[in-house]
């Protein structure tokens, strides 16, 4: 008997806390939700400090449909964000530099295709490196892939960006201010110079960043299907403006070559012939 009405005493408590539990559960709904941009937003979170929960509130109440990934609403918060930074005081001179690089971060693993919008064009409107040519017609410039081949044949070779890849300028090492920021330190001591990121979408797979020097985010400008390796060193020859011994030349060239077999290596560009 005296299980029994342990039991029942039981009973009777769930039903007098299951009013309260529900609305918590109803409260506490945008709960995951918040969480969630917070570890997509770890830095720009930091930064706004005070100003995140009311932000995030506010986003919630207005964007009432949850997108169908986290990271699509993670970007769409920055995109909320973005519009708001220049009326939000005493936001530090980094911040759109952190929000920026957080939300191609995201893009990395985003899908939006089907949903129109703006995006960019590292999503929507891909590099195609080639160029179908009409049956017969020997005036139009036919690109088509190849493997990569021995040094001499390499200079030959058209080096072609590869789709879903955006570069993207800052001024700071990212990686030295988001760390910094995620101490809890004041980056603000930090020197500014311009750096580059690339960000490259891999659909199913795991997105690459890859910081690149001002010469390599200019090798990678030529590499746009109308450049063979050939003309891209004497592009950077010229550039010189003769300056260079022929020793120094050659080391030019090696470093050139070097970086494009790195791109290719993480397919950043394919090696292409024309036919």
């Amino acid at each position: 008997i005296e299980v029994l009405e342990q039991q029942l005493n039981r009973v009777i408590e769930r039903r007098k806390t299951r009013g309260v539990r529900a609305e918590v559960e109803i409260t506490s709904s945008v709960s995951p939700r918040k969480e969630r941009l917070r570890s997509r937003l770890r830095h720009t979170s930091c930064l706004l400090d005070g100003k995140w929960e009311p932000l995030v509130e506010l986003f919630c109440s207005e964007s009432t449909e949850v997108a169908e990934s986290q990271f699509n609403d993670a970007v769409n918060f920055c995109e909320f964000l973005e519009t708001r930074l220049n009326g939000l005081r005493d936001v530090r001179g980094y911040m759109e530099e952190v929000l920026r690089y957080e939300k191609h971060c995201n893009l990395l693993y985003a899908d939006f295709r089907g949903h129109g919008g703006t995006r960019p064009d590292f999503l929507l409107a891909p590099v195609t490196p080639f160029s179908e040519s009409p049956r017969g017609d020997q005036s139009v410039r036919r690109l088509v892939p190849v493997r990569r081949k021995n040094a001499r044949a390499l200079r030959k070779l058209t080096p072609v960006k590869t789709k879903g890849i955006s570069v993207e300028p800052f001024s700071y090492d990212m990686e030295e201010l988001t760390n910094s920021i995620a101490r809890g330190e004041d980056p603000s001591g930090l020197p500014r110079e311009q750096r580059f990121v690339l960000f490259k979408k891999e659909l199913n797979f795991v997105g690459l960043k890859l910081e690149l020097s001002e010469g390599s985010r200019r090798l990678l400008d030529f590499c746009d299907g109308k450049h063979t390796v050939e003309k891209i060193i004497d592009e950077f020859t010229k550039a010189t403006n003769g300056r260079q011994s022929s020793g120094s030349e050659n080391l030019l060239e090696a470093e050139i070559l070097a970086t494009l077999k790195d791109f290719a290596a993480r397919e950043v560009i394919i090696w292409c012939e024309e036919k």
